[in-house]
């Protein structure tokens, strides 16, 4: 295998050994004896109080075979290196391509269980989030790529997310439908969000470039792989909202930093396979640190334990002077939603953080009542790949069944806006899919049954005679056809033309969703066919969506239930200024939302979660108020059933971080006013373990089969359903 990764003073024996042999003192001495000062933060004691450290990590790719991929031995000697090198985060992100897609099931499995150990479960006590690449949400497994992606990255609603720590604002900004694209879903609760956040310092992370911005070479190489396409759109929200100051991204496999317009924006490195070398060498990814007057980028080598700047890489560190609006007293907060939901549409939402206290819920109106993305064509991009072929991409759509990358293009082209068909010498049939058809068997529009939609499209024809079928396909959450719906075949007419049908999407009784019973996480998905046939000649398509077609009230009289309970507002909403609707209480491990609304029959909601205090990895929990409960595991790929359970905020006094091989328990932590630690063990194997943290060696554990503590660890074992009771 070729080693890509050890630079010339150290090999992957040596690495290994060091790592794994010696304590992080000893190995840093080893490196560079200077670096054990560097360990430490370079500010004074008043500084350290009010500034926010954090790591970031890209581009795993568990699960690829290939020479330029570490081997899992390489990654996790690697992240013990960063977790030894750096000990006193604040948060830890990884911005995507956590696994590889394409892959048999076993090695599928593998995979996952490599990256929820390794980087997951091993931040420990850390705060970690994650921004999905297109390995994790777009060319997933044949499931939900999404949902599939969201139970193992502990998220509660859409990839879309923030999360707020010391007052400093993260925005999770991911590209769904395409590798390049933001979709308007997004945009519209990114909006709602930033609006409601605009006096805090925001940072995105995201797993593509902002154009422009990454290394040059790479963007030259493979044009159309790397930038947003929406980069303009992104770019005027950075100049309206001021306190943005750092993209943060993955997907190019480099360090790479750029300062632009007053933000850095920084590329984050590998932590997975360098396919293209060059002279930036080993795995690691970003060190950075906030301060009420600047913001601090530093890349970090874990091959060499060593910052890149300190290897001859003095652009691989740089420092913004900017004012900033940490408050190291500041609570924290999550927050989570969906953009432009349409009417009568049902999420399932899991709590993978308690709070103390209530939460907010907030609304905006839509802005369209198109269902799908760029109905007039608007973006489009060309990937090229040297020597193996190009791909012609529309944002919201594709047309025919063209290979992800070949030679020429026969069948369209872009008229910027538009789409042309070309013509065919043959009987071809020619399909324009919403959204795109390689993708569509698993990502589709989520929509709600028992509702009425019409599908439109505008064409122009010199000459006329060709023929169009508009089809509406229903299929479950893993791309499964439940339902499809045609209209008449329409004979094109001379000159520009709509034709459309409305069609009427039922609920699916034969399968269990969630719109049959709210046990169910099955979703119901729509997408959309136009289908043409007899192409004689050249024809241009101006416009293509479908829409919800339920009567529209005089009102948007917008309504969120949740768990059958109702908040509403009656009358018009605003589409850019949010409405709070309610202060709510979601303490389940999993809840169910239904959005209603009039006018353009899209709304847009968020709800945060103010004051958090804990973070559940793997597992949803109940926050009970004394206690926090957790009996299902969300990531099936944990190993031994491990759940991590981080705090958020200072904690004085022991508290459980870690259980093992247990199915259901309840925690009593000291900061909800419990006297003593408490775990109710309710369901275990024989095998059942805890970690608890302590500053001191406790009086007594009881209700244990045994214990033991090592350096600030009460390691517990449990061989049965018993109660743990520990006396510090």
């Amino acid at each position: 295998m070729v080693n890509c990764y050890m630079n010339n003073n150290l090999n992957r024996r040596d690495f290994i050994r060091i790592t794994t042999g010696m304590g992080v003192c000893g190995l840093i001495s080893v490196l560079n004896p200077t670096i054990v000062r560097a360990t430490q933060s370079s500010f004074n004691k008043d500084e350290k109080k009010n500034v926010l450290k954090g790591f970031i990590i890209t581009d795993t790719h568990f699960g690829l075979v290939n020479p330029c991929q570490p081997s899992v031995e390489q990654q996790r000697e690697a992240m013990k290196v960063i977790r030894r090198r750096f000990v006193d985060l604040d948060v830890f992100i990884d911005t995507g391509d956590s696994c590889h897609n394409g892959l048999n099931k076993s090695a599928e499995r593998i995979a996952k269980r490599d990256w929820t150990k390794i980087i997951s479960n091993d931040c420990g006590r850390i705060p970690f989030y994650q921004t999905p690449g297109n390995h994790d949400v777009i060319h997933g497994s044949k499931s939900d790529p999404e949902e599939e992606n969201n139970k193992i990255t502990n998220m509660t609603c859409r990839p879309y997310y923030s999360f707020d720590i010391k007052n400093i604002h993260f925005v999770s900004l991911p590209e769904l439908i395409r590798d390049i694209y933001i979709t308007e879903e997004t945009m519209a609760w990114l909006k709602l969000d930033l609006e409601l956040n605009k006096d805090k310092t925001i940072i995105f992370i995201s797993h593509n470039s902002i154009k422009g911005t990454s290394a040059s070479d790479r963007e030259a190489a493979e044009p159309g792989e790397f930038g947003v396409i929406n980069s303009d759109q992104l770019k005027d929200i950075f100049a309206k909202y001021p306190k943005i100051i750092g993209w943060m991204h993955g997907h190019t496999h480099r360090y790479n930093i750029v300062k632009q317009n007053n933000m850095l924006h920084v590329s984050c490195g590998i932590l997975g396979p360098d396919f293209f070398g060059g002279e930036q060498k080993g795995i690691g990814g970003v060190y950075f640190e906030i301060h009420p007057d600047k913001f601090i980028i530093r890349c970090f080598s874990a091959s060499a334990n060593k910052f890149h700047d300190e290897i001859g890489f003095a652009s691989l560190s740089k420092k913004l002077a900017v004012k900033t609006s940490i408050n190291n007293l500041a609570k924290p907060a999550y927050s989570y939603g969906i953009g432009e939901m349409n009417d009568g549409q049902k999420i399932s939402l899991y709590n993978h953080h308690s709070s103390i206290g209530e939460s907010d819920l907030y609304v905006i109106a839509g802005k369209t009542s198109e269902i799908n993305d760029d109905p007039n064509f608007y973006l489009y991009e060309e990937r090229i790949v040297k020597k193996v072929g190009k791909s012609w991409m529309l944002m919201g759509a594709s047309v025919g069944n063209l290979k992800f990358l070949q030679a020429e293009n026969n069948v369209w082209k872009w008229e910027n806006p538009g789409i042309r068909l070309l013509k065919q010498n043959d009987s071809s049939e020619i399909d324009v899919c919403i959204p795109s058809a390689p993708i569509g068997k698993s990502i589709c529009y989520r929509c709600a049954p028992n509702m009425k939609y019409k599908a439109s499209i505008t064409v122009k024809s010199s000459g006329g005679g060709q023929k169009c079928m508009l089809q509406l396909e229903l299929r479950d959450k893993d791309g499964g056809f439940l339902k499809i719906l045609k209209s008449p075949e329409f004979t094109l007419k001379i000159g520009k033309h709509t034709y459309s049908k409305n069609f009427f999407i039922p609920n699916p009784s034969e399968i269990s969703n969630i719109y049959t019973t709210s046990l169910s996480d099955n979703t119901l998905q729509l997408l959309a066919k136009a289908k043409f046939t007899g192409i004689n000649e050249e024809i241009i398509i101006n416009n293509f969506n479908f829409k919800s077609l339920k009567p529209a009230n005089a009102a948007e009289n917008p309504e969120i239930i949740i768990n059958n309970k109702l908040y509403k507002h009656s009358g018009n909403i605003n589409s850019t200024k949010p409405l709070k609707l309610g202060t709510i209480s979601i303490n389940d491990a999993r809840n169910v939302l239904q959005c209603n609304v009039g006018g353009k029959r899209k709304l847009s909601w968020l709800i945060r979660q103010k004051n958090i205090d804990w973070q559940v990895r793997n597992a949803s929990v109940s926050d009970k108020r004394n206690y926090l409960e957790i009996k299902s595991m969300r990531n099936t790929y944990s190993p031994e059933n491990e759940v991590v359970i981080v705090p958020t905020q200072p904690m004085k006094g022991a508290y459980v971080y870690n259980i093992q091989n247990i199915e259901h328990c309840r925690i009593y932590p000291l900061n909800r006013g419990n006297r003593k630690l408490k775990i109710e063990v309710i369901d275990c194997n024989n095998k059942g373990k805890m970690k608890v943290y302590c500053d001191l060696k406790p009086i007594d554990v009881e209700g244990a089969l045994n214990w033991k503590y090592v350096e600030k660890n009460i390691l517990i074992n449990i061989n049965r359903p018993t109660n743990i009771i520990i006396t510090t």
